[in-house]
């Protein structure tokens, strides 16, 4: 859906069966086109991708925070992109102590992406996080074993497309098993409190503990 596909650096098109190189002026037609799909979105991709071929630092504008609940400008080093272009792994700065830690950016929450004059400058700090299927991003695995019925098995496979290679059908009773890690409770506890009546936990002790917590606090 971005046009323009890259193998090191270099920009390439199909043409019968050959792979040929673009020109500058067929890469700018390209991805004028596609812009037109979802233009502050595709522009945050391009501008995001540039950075991270040239290893310039970027301001987030205007991000918009679900955890902090907030809006306002992010200073990062962007250094690699899930495949589907949805989120950004990025280290972010503190403007104040020059220091932070890596952090998974959701683009469609950027306003705009503005391209700094200033380089990286924690390029060793990279590390790009595990993510699952969810879209949460970790260090450290967590194992869970779901059993869902047909509800929840159309609607993971439709909002989570990752859960697909993951889950097997149990021809017996007619549902569906999702053998997976994930890597923070937060994204797989929303849609098991969502569909509770539709989900079974049997395995993840993190997941139980975090779904327990969250009953309390409906509860009072």
């Amino acid at each position: 859906m971005y046009g323009v596909v890259y193998c090191d650096e270099v920009a390439y098109y199909r043409w019968g069966a050959t792979n040929r190189q673009m020109s500058p002026k067929q890469i700018d037609v390209l991805a004028n086109e596609r812009l037109k799909i979802d233009s502050k979105q595709v522009k945050s991709v391009l501008a995001l991708q540039e950075s991270i071929r040239s290893k310039h630092q970027v301001i987030l504008h205007g991000y918009s925070s679900s955890n902090s609940n907030s809006t306002r400008d992010r200073y990062v080093e962007a250094f690699a992109m899930t495949q589907n272009k949805q989120h950004v792994f990025c280290y972010e700065i503190d403007p104040e102590e020059g220091d932070g830690r890596v952090k998974t950016f959701s683009v469609a929450r950027i306003n705009y992406v503005e391209i700094t004059n200033k380089v990286w400058q924690h390029e060793r700090k990279h590390i790009k996080p595990m993510i699952d299927i969810f879209n949460m991003t970790g260090t450290t695995p967590i194992h869970i074993v779901l059993e869902l019925d047909l509800m929840a098995y159309n609607l993971i496979s439709e909002e989570y497309p990752l859960s697909v290679k993951d889950l097997t059908k149990n021809e017996k009773t007619g549902t569906w098993t999702l053998d997976t890690k994930i890597y923070n409770p937060l994204g797989a506890g929303r849609f098991c409190l969502g569909l509770w009546e539709h989900i079974t936990i049997h395995e993840g002790d993190v997941l139980k503990t975090y779904i327990a917590d969250k009953l309390k606090k409906i509860v009072l």
